[in-house]
This record gives C-alpha cells, structure tokens and sequence, in this order.
C-alpha cells in the first residue's frame, strides 16, 4: 500500500464526519465509513485493494482497537448495582429467547443456516453507541437499566461469538479464548496492584509533565502483543481486544489516555477498518439477491422484536431502539466468519446493511422531537 492510496483512504473516511455533523442526517461517523467502503471497493469501483497485505494489517489494528474501544465502554458502576443487575438480566433473558427463536425462523426463511449467529446479532447491542450517548443525560433509573442491559449483552454475545463463526476446531477456539482471558485477568491483576501502589498515578504524571505518551505506548503494545497471542492460539483478535478494553475500565482509564487512545484508533485505524469492510463485503450482491435481501431486511426486523420485552418493565421505546442498535458484534461477525469461508459476500453485505439499518433507525428515534429517556 503507497502512502498515496493511505492518504486518499483517510481523506475518504471524512465523509463519515461530514454525514455525523450533518443536521439532515447525523449518522454514526462509521456509517458513512462503510459507505465510502462500498462505494470504492467491491460493490461499486473497485480501487481499495482489499488483499493488499499491508491495508489488512491496519484493518486488523482497527479491528482490535474497535474492541479495545467496545470493552472500555463498559459501565462497570451500574453493572454492580443488584437492582440494575436483576432488572436488566430479566429483560436480556426475554431477549435472548426471543432472538433464538425468530433466528431460527428466519435462518430458514433466507436459507441461512447458521441461525445461531443470527440469535447473536439480533440479540447484541453496541455499548460503543449507546454509552457515550448516555453519559450526556440526566442519570434516571430507566438509564442506568439500559446502560447495564448494553453492557452484559455487548460481554455475551463478545464471548458467543468466536464459536459460531467457524466451522470446526471449536474446543481449540475454547482454549485459546480461555488462555486470552486468563492473560487478560492476569494484567488485570498487575495492573490493580501497581495502581493500589500509586505507580500509575506517578506514570501519568511524568508522562504529562514530559509529553512522554507513555500510557499510550504501553496499552497499544499490551492490545497488539495480546492480539498477537491471539493468533498464535487461534483466537480471536476480537478477544484480545475486548478483554483488554474491559481490564482498561475496570482499573479506570484516565482521560487522558482515553483522549489519546481515541486519536489513534478514530483519526487512522478504525476509518481504515470500516473503509476496509465497507469495500471487501459485496452490498451490491445483497442488493440483487432475493434470499440476501430478505435476510437484510428480517435481520433488522427481528433485531428490533428481541429488543421489545424492555416495554413490560417501563423502559422508554426509544431506549429500547438505543439497544437494538449494533456495529461492534455485526462488523466481528463479518470479519471473523469471511475469514473463516463461513459466510459468502452476499450474506457478508446483508448483515452489515441491517446493522447500518439499526444505526439509522436509532438515530432518527434519537433526534426526534422530545426527550431520549422521559422521567
């Protein structure tokens, strides 16, 4: 990859900011990533190199710094809440009864037959959506249950996912997420120790004083090496990622580093990622094919079914569209089983349409006239 095309990919990726400033619009920034995507790559032009090895090195950079950013989002705070908990839990339990049922309905109806992966994607939320949103608004109670509802949803469909995206080999998948996790709580461990110690604080302070960058540094070589690990134990690299990000926000990451962390993963790898995905899935083909239409359209439907039970408990219906939406869970389910020859780029394209069809559809219950979450 030239630095040509890498300036012209990352000029391209503005147009996600422009549709996300936009007063007409106001959609996802990575929304209008994964359309320049198309547009460029195969469904439309055909310029993204999308084999390239070295724009699949970045794509996977902003892959595992997407879950990094997905597992940082979680709300540690309300998870721990035991009214929350039993609240949130109820509601997710009718969820996921509901997204398996009307997954294996549907798998059968677009001639899909990994109904399990569908039950995951209708049943996930995207925390990385939902919590930067919430944390604008006056904390209610029916706020704290969907910020808790987001966060397990986003952890248990993370945790399924790797094991209905490949065909076999699921014990050797099991192993090695089950290695990524214990690393994982072994940093964890390490790192709540040398902050008890006052050994971060002092680490945050030099390198503010200095401009050392030093937390950065050693979070992206901590994601990278364990995304390395990853694929030394054919795991996933969404693992990596993702545990991290949740060992980031258990210890409590400072602004700072959030701030940096964010400059890195928005301003070049994750624009590179959605721009990536946006030109390997063939939208086109989704489009022109009845069964990957009909599973586009179903997919979004049912995602929004599996999310009603929130309604017998009092939740607002637009924060029930607040976690139908979903990025994080779609766009690993796309990248992991393509990769694998689970999925063909028609089916590939119709999931990540009825992703951007929950984006969409969130948004506009987001801006319409009236208070997100009325007391």
């Amino acid at each position: 990859m030239s630095l040509g095309l890498l300036g012209a990919l990352i000029a391209a990726g503005l147009i996600g900011p422009l549709l996300r400033s936009s007063r007409v619009f106001s959609l996802p920034i990575a929304v209008g990533e994964i359309f320049v995507g198309a547009v460029l790559g195969t469904s439309g032009l055909g310029v993204v190199p999308v084999d390239d090895p070295s724009l699949r090195t970045f794509a996977t950079i902003g892959f595992v710094l997407l879950m990094l950013t997905a597992g940082s989002h979680i709300d540690y705070r309300s998870v721990t809440k035991k009214a929350n908990v039993a609240k949130s839990v109820l509601i997710l339990v009718l969820n996921f009864l509901c997204a398996v049922v009307l997954g294996y309905g549907i798998g059968h109806m677009a001639h899909f037959n990994n109904w399990k992966l569908l039950a995951i994607i209708a049943f996930s939320s995207s925390a990385a959506f939902v919590v930067p949103l919430v944390a604008q608004m006056d904390p209610t109670e029916s706020l704290v249950v969907l910020l808790t509802q987001v966060t397990i949803a986003d952890t248990v469909a993370f945790l399924l996912l790797p094991f209905v995206t490949e065909r076999t080999g699921h014990l050797k998948t099991a192993l090695g997420a089950g290695a990524i996790l214990a690393v994982a709580f072994i940093l964890y461990l390490i790192l709540r120790e040398i902050n008890s110690r006052g050994w971060i604080g002092r680490l945050h302070e030099a390198s503010k004083k200095d401009q050392l960058a030093l937390e950065l540094r050693i979070s992206l070589s901590l994601v990278l090496l364990l995304a390395a690990l990853a694929l030394r134990l054919h795991a996933s690299t969404m693992m990596a990622g993702f545990s991290l990000g949740i060992v980031l926000a258990a210890i409590g990451v400072p602004h700072r580093l959030a701030r940096q962390l964010f400059a890195v993963s928005e301003g070049l790898f994750s624009p590179l990622y959605f721009i990536w995905l946006g030109a390997s899935i063939d939208i086109r083909s989704a489009l022109h094919h009845r069964d990957a239409l009909v599973l586009t359209l179903l997919l979004c439907f049912i995602s929004v079914l599996s999310h009603l039970p929130a309604l017998i408990f009092g939740a607002p219906l637009k924060n029930v569209f607040l976690a139908t939406a979903q990025l994080g869970i779609p766009a690993a389910a796309v990248t992991l089983a393509s990769a694998n020859g689970m999925m063909n780029p028609g089916t590939a394209g119709a999931i990540m349409l009825s992703a951007l069809g929950t984006l969409v559809l969130s948004s506009l219950f987001l801006h319409s006239p009236g208070e997100v979450v009325p007391e």
